[in-house]
């Protein structure tokens, strides 16, 4: 039978993932353990759990509020991915087998696909393959940290990336990008991926590494560029060097 702690820690973690609970918003624990249906003490004992995991922040007076990052954060958050996802990348070139080349490659392909799909599709079509893409990009990543079999990297870079994508201090749109990338880039995006493959494929750990560090530095510094614009517009502090 689950615990009350767990009933808890699952009713708040599900709600800060699905946005309902937004960064900065204050959690009450005699609120919140109104709404679950437990006393105040599994409340206060995981909202403790969501703070190990980075989800919540909780003040010197015991005042829990989900965790809004600063641009520092993020900027640590992406430096510590790269450093655990190359390391991982080389493990698989080490360690992986034929069924994880055999997965990768069909994600590949899965990807080009969607690749010349989008160049063609109408505009109501372009999102849902957009979305298709984003998800395809995510599981080629999942399948190296797979072919790592290292769990524990596998979970830290998880738990970085929910952390990412839920504490931003901007709120993510939840509409349509208004200037997805074009077939060019994705098509350089794939390649890049295609240079990954290739290297785990031939067990060249420093190729690899040094694929999947380009593959990620690129990203980071254009998301990072936009993060800090968007918190200059809304007067956010920002550090003087990036």
């Amino acid at each position: 039978m689950t615990g009350p702690i767990t009933i808890a820690h699952n009713y708040i973690r599900e709600r800060i993932l699905s946005g309902e609970f937004a960064p900065g918003d204050a959690l009450a624990g005699k609120h919140l353990a109104e709404q679950i249906g437990v006393s105040r003490t599994p409340v206060r004992d995981a909202l403790r759990q969501l703070e190990t995991e980075g989800l919540i922040e909780i003040n010197p007076r015991q005042e829990a509020r989900v965790k809004k990052a600063s641009y520092e954060d993020i900027r640590d958050i992406w430096e510590l991915r790269i450093a655990l996802e190359t390391h991982a990348a080389t493990l698989a070139a080490a360690r992986h087998s034929q069924e994880d080349l055999d997965r990768m490659e069909d994600l590949l392909a899965a990807m080009r696909t969607i690749i010349d799909k989008m160049d063609v599709a109408e505009a109501e079509e372009h999102w849902e393959l957009y979305q298709q893409l984003g998800q395809s990009d995510l599981r080629f990543h999942l399948a190296i940290l797979d072919a790592s079999r290292n769990k524990l990297i596998k979970a830290e870079v998880d738990r970085f990336r929910i952390i990412h994508d839920i504490v931003l201090p901007i709120r993510r749109s939840s509409t349509r990008p208004q200037n997805s990338k074009s077939k060019a880039e994705n098509m350089v995006i794939w390649e890049s991926h295609q240079a990954i493959f290739k290297a785990i494929r031939r067990r060249d750990e420093m190729a690899t590494y040094l694929a999947m560090k380009e593959h990620l530095i690129s990203p980071m510094q254009r998301r990072m560029r936009i993060l800090r614009q968007e918190m200059e517009i809304q007067s956010v502090r920002v550090p003087e060097q990036v």
